[in-house]
């Protein structure tokens, strides 16, 4: 093999590194000393390379990785190597040399193909690259897209099978299979770990053995598949395969995490590359091999087509980097004859989710794409009120492009923008030209090397390392007002949690921003219009907001505001915005987690009436490039239009009348004809007067709800389903009536806050007190409402009335409550069954002689029997509030947690994550809050929360928050000095694997009360073997834990309770698990254990296939726990005792 030929070399490697900044500096000295260029990334869970050489290397640079490596038992980082270099072969064995000269890298696999090698006869052409990028990244492999799901444990990955291995066990199975040997405990399924695009081009086959293809549109999706799908795995022994193997170590290790029934795990050592490299004809492998390189994919001597054409189904199996889904950007298999005749793609995972070829609006000859009819261009814009052409220069009618200003994120910059958008300046070519600047306010990278001391509990101190050299550099258009610049104690951003509600809060340098923005418009404008992304987005809405004032040197036509959001400036936001707006985010928040779309909505109601569209999408915080890319053209079109109309009034100003009315329509034309059902949606806001209907409204509160619904996330139709279904349960010719909750009384003249009774609110949707529905048959919903006196609106504000019974809670028949002593009599009388809600029963309707005289001869009946199993089982809509409730709560308690040390008091802590859940948008907390540190911990619902938390003791907190009616409920312990002593990891440690065994328990079919029983038995065991329990467990146990292992969740915390414990579970229902253990100081036993208390509390929802934990993402493994509190970076503010 000639030393001058090219090459590609894989390998990867598990280590412990005490050192990330030493590893940077080998790798940034050895390729450039080798004269090798391609991608390098760092992070603390490993190393993905791939790089080639340029030219000869001029020397060889003997550094060892001996020379960085030193060993230190109290810092361990676990290091996934997988790296793959191309270029000279010389360049790669001197490489290879660097790497073995350190007993770090013993038995690393190293793995090279030549141009020489039959199956790699394009690497010397295509395998070069221009420079070499080394980045220091958070996370190597993101194996999910959730930000606090912590990835497993790779020292738990499945067996390693060498390519002989994995093709004996193929080929020995099929013909088991054949002959019908296995047993169902010991049948065969392979799972490919790839992403659809890369299965599409090749993958194993072997006859009789049962195939799974996850069909992913990204590695990160894999989890949730095989959460969804762990009863096909169950059991089996699993054969896992994919390019080079990195990716197989995760998914293995996240599949044996499982428990029991997951512990036959196998995968292909060095992946499909070193399989084909053992088995040149291909062996079981079909197709070609996709690799991330130059070179696309690589085959074998086998020259079958497994890929198929997306439009006309040819054979066909070279992708190109052109070839993307419009929807989503993921690579299609497109021929090169449909490439000439087409150039908009829909994969088949978008054509699944029902996002055709017939929603992508079509461009030629370079030409605005615009799916209006001329003749509805023409009734719109009769008269020639909004010219046919673009912006033009100089007063020529010949069209030039839109210019937009496009302005990052935070910790953002400007080229990281351009390349997030590129798509979409791609789509927009035809009419807009997209300009990128950074923003004025530099924040500095500073990694932190996590070197303290596991037992230490101070924050985390000493110097931090600088940053590489070629490192890029992060901006801000805001800051918080003690920023200082580049000194260690600002924006500490390695391995600190982030915070979404602290960056939107931040108000300081605007000034500097508005001036630096001035100077860019007098310099490279002129700009049409302004593209904003999240802070970017802010400052946008800010300069729209001071318009009139920056007319003469900024003079905006439209704005495009993505996740977008209202900063805390009142001075701004003093009347509505008069400028053209498009507002677009996502709908989902477990997705964007930054920038919740309430708030983005609240941002687009400051906008005049008619001057407003929002497009809200089903994905998450990103750049709208995975959107309906020419869905923006008209859209801007239509923004644009707003500038001859603008142009048109100084000639015709009767024309200001009917303005805004016509670009409503446009808009709304627009927008029908679109028709992108599945990710946009239309909404306009009026400034106009609006009914008061004592609560929220679509039209009182925009930004929180939407039309057609009654409250926040609940439809009108839901409401009336709901009353259905309760009438369907109840004997005929019934009637069934509900009261609101009474208003209860902190002092004679000062109420406590209300909380509506949940049956009441779930058959109505009202939110206030003094209501009485009844339900029949015969009538259907009758609402007694009360009447409003001057007086009390004068002190309390507007209620809900008799007409909003009939407009908003869709009540058949309506009247006030004064007139219920002659109406419901005989409504009882005609009645032959009497259901009432016990609980809330008021005077108004039992008083009555004829609710009376049923009573007597037994014909009323409790009704909570019946609408407790109708609100068991929730539904999409209540889920999703449930998950949204619990988002909350978990980002709150985390928060709480961080900031444990610097607030040592129970009442603290307690304020702090009430302060949280409200400023995320609960409405209230769902229960106090229990907060209970050292030996407080062991009184099960601890409320006083009073005491001073000591040094090295646990604090328990149990927590939930109500949104919009629907209850979350967690509960995690933790020491807030950052380390658990012995005794306490202990105990914690049969706790978690207590919750853990439960939540694997919980599935269709099974009940709390057998969870429970199950419960019991781990903890007696687990008490026995520490030592707590010596004799007469059972009933020593029930001393120590005398609850449930959980209860119903949902609009009541303890929700659904005339549903027994022993009933089946359903899918749907959400409980919650939660094993404890209080160990009182008065406790005979042990002393070391006394006044000790540990509870983990999760929230579960009941899934088809078995469950999800809504609760998740709060850390509770003690590794997690440690290294976050001991991770954390404590800002500069008051200590603890000033506050």
């Amino acid at each position: 093999m000639s030393k001058d030929e090219f090459g590609v070399l894989l390998y990867y490697k598990f280590a412990s590194i005490p050192d990330l900044n030493s590893l940077f500096s080998f790798y940034h000295s050895n390729c450039n000393c080798l004269g090798l260029l391609g991608r390098v990334r760092l992070s603390p869970n490993g190393v993905n390379v791939t790089v080639t050489s340029a030219c000869p290397f001029p020397i060889f640079f003997s550094l060892h990785l001996h020379s960085f490596y030193s060993k230190d038992d109290s810092v361990f980082f676990l290091l996934l190597l997988n790296k793959q270099v191309g270029g000279l072969l010389l360049a790669l064995e001197k490489h290879i040399e660097a790497v073995k000269s350190n007993s770090l890298f013993q038995g690393t696999d190293f793995k090279v193909a030549s141009s020489h090698h039959p199956l790699n006869d394009k690497v010397a052409v295509e395998c070069g690259f221009t420079s070499l990028s080394i980045r220091v990244v958070k996370e190597l492999v993101t194996f999910s897209s959730y930000p606090l799901l912590n990835p497993p444990e790779v020292s738990n990955a499945g067996r390693h099978l060498s390519a002989a291995e994995f093709h004996s066990v193929l080929q020995s199975a099929g013909q088991l299979m054949k002959n019908g040997s296995p047993t169902d405990d010991k049948q065969l399924v392979l799972l490919d770990a790839r992403n659809l695009y890369e299965t599409r081009i090749g993958k194993f086959h072997a006859p009789s053995v049962e195939t799974l293809d996850p069909g992913i549109r990204q590695y990160s999706d894999l989890p949730s598949w095989i959460d969804d799908n762990s009863e096909q795995l169950r059991g089996k022994h699993v054969l896992m395969y994919c390019t080079g193997g990195i990716r197989c170590e995760m998914a293995s290790a996240y599949i044996r995490s499982k428990g029991a029934g997951f512990e036959n795990v196998f995968q292909l050592y060095g992946g499909i590359q070193r399989y084909l490299e053992q088995f040149p004809d291909g062996g079981f492998f079909r197709g070609k091999n996709f690799v991330f390189d130059h070179r696309i994919s690589v085959g074998s001597s086998d020259t079958s087509i497994m890929g198929a054409c997306l439009i006309c189904g040819s054979s066909y199996d070279n992708y190109s980097s052109r070839c993307r889904c419009t929807h989503c950007r993921i690579l299609v298999l497109i021929c090169d004859s449909c490439q000439i005749k087409s150039d908009a793609y829909v994969c088949e995972l978008c054509l699944k989710h029902g996002m055709d070829f017939g929603s992508i609006p079509s461009v030629e000859d370079g030409e605005l794409a615009t799916v209006l009819d001329k003749n509805d261009l023409k009734t719109v814009c009769s008269d020639s009120k909004i010219s046919s052409h673009l912006p033009s220069r100089n007063g020529n009618a010949a069209p030039r492009k839109l210019r937009i200003l496009c302005l990052h994120g935070f910790r953002q910059n400007a080229s990281c923008f351009k390349g997030r958008s590129a798509s979409l300046a791609k789509k927009l070519k035809s009419i807009a030209e997209l300009v990128f600047i950074d923003a004025p306010h530099e924040l500095p990278f500073i990694y932190q090397s996590c070197t303290e001391a596991k037992n230490s509990c101070a924050p985390p101190t000493g110097q931090h390392a600088p940053p590489p050299e070629n490192c890029k550099r992060k901006y801000a258009w805001l800051v918080a007002s003690d920023f200082g610049g580049k000194v260690e104690a600002d924006w500490k951003i390695a391995n600190q949690p982030f915070d979404p509600l602290q960056y939107q809060g931040q108000t300081d340098g605007f000034d500097v921003s508005l001036a630096y923005l001035k100077k860019m418009f007098s310099e490279q404008g002129p700009f049409d219009g302004i593209l904003g992304f999240s802070q970017g987005a802010a400052m946008a809405a800010l300069l729209c907001a001071q318009g009139d004032k920056l007319k003469a040197e900024i003079d905006l036509r439209f704005v495009i505001l993505c996740s977008g959001f209202a900063l805390p400036l009142a001075d701004f936001w003093q009347k509505p915005i008069n400028c053209p707006s498009l507002h677009i985010f996502g709908s989902d928040p477990r997705k964007d987690r930054q920038i919740t779309s309430h708030t983005s909505r609240y941002l687009a109601s400051r906008f005049e009436d008619g001057c407003s569209v929002i497009i809200e999408h089903e994905f998450g915080h990103i750049i709208p490039t995975r959107l309906q890319h020419k869905l923006f053209e008209p859209i801007i079109y239509s923004l644009n239009s707003e500038l001859h109309w603008k142009e048109r009034i100084a000639v015709n100003p009767a024309e200001e009348a009917n303005r805004k009315g016509t670009m409503k329509i446009l808009s709304r034309k627009l927008l029908h004809q679109l028709s992108f059902k599945q990710a946009i949606r239309r909404c306009t806001y009026s400034t106009g007067k609006v009914s008061d209907f004592g609560q929220p409204t679509s039209a009182s509160h925009p930004q929180l709800m939407k039309e057609g619904e009654i409250t926040p996330g609940i439809a009108t139709k839901e409401y009336i389903s709901r009353r259905k279904r309760l009438l369907e349960l109840l004997p005929e010719n019934s009637l069934a009536i509900i009261a609101a909750a009474p208003v209860k009384m902190m002092t004679d003249v000062v109420p406590y806050t209300f909380r509506q009774d949940a049956d009441y609110l779930y058959l109505t949707g009202c939110q206030q007190p003094g209501g009485v529905a009844v339900l029949s048959h015969e009538c259907g919903l009758c609402m007694f409402m009360p009447e409003p006196k001057p007086h009390d609106v004068v002190w309390q504000g507007q209620i809900a009335g008799v007409d909003a019974a009939l407009e908003m809670f869709k009540a058949e028949e309506a009247y006030p409550v004064s007139k219920l002593d002659k109406i419901l009599p005989n409504m009882i009388k005609r009645s032959s069954k009497l259901f009432h809600n016990k609980l809330t029963a008021t005077p108004t309707y039992t008083d009555l002689e004829t609710f009376q005289n049923a009573a007597h001869v037994g014909k009323v009946s409790d009704l909570s029997i019946f609408t407790h199993e109708l609100r068991w089982v929730k539904s999409p809509s209540e889920l999703k509030l449930m998950k949204e409730s619990a988002a909350i709560a978990c980002q709150a308690l985390l928060q709480t947690m961080l900031h444990s040390k610097t607030y040592p008091h129970e009442g603290m802590l307690s304020a702090k994550v009430e302060y949280e859940c409200r400023m995320r948008g609960a409405q209230r907390m769902a229960f106090n809050p229990v907060v209970g540190g050292g030996p407080n911990a062991s009184v099960i619902h601890y409320s006083r929360n009073d005491q001073k938390i000591k040094d090295g003791d646990l604090v328990l907190m149990d927590v939930g928050c109500e949104l919009h009616g629907y209850c979350s409920d967690l509960t995690r312990t933790w020491p807030p000095c950052g380390s658990f002593s012995s005794i306490q990891e202990e105990l914690y440690d049969l706790i978690l694997q207590t919750n853990k065994e439960c939540i694997r328990l919980c599935r269709p079919g099974a009940s709390i009360r057998q969870i429970h029983n199950y419960s019991v038995e781990l903890l007696c065991k687990g008490l026995k073997e520490i030592g707590i329990l010596k004799r007469d467990a059972f009933r020593l146990y029930h001393q120590l834990n005398p609850t449930s292992i959980g209860h119903y969740l949902g609009m009541d915390v303890h929700d659904s309770s005339m549903i027994s414990y022993d009933c089946p579970l359903k899918p749907g229902v959400v409980i919650t698990i939660e094993p404890g253990i209080y160990v009182p100081s008065s406790f005979d036993g042990s002393e070391r254990y006394q006044g000790t208390g540990i509870r983990i509390e999760d929230e579960v929802l009941i899934t088809e296939t078995g469950c999800e934990v809504l609760t998740g993402s709060m850390p509770k493994e003690i590794k997690h726990i440690e290294s976050l509190l001991n991770n954390y970076s404590y800002t500069k503010g008051m200590e603890a005792a000033t506050v």
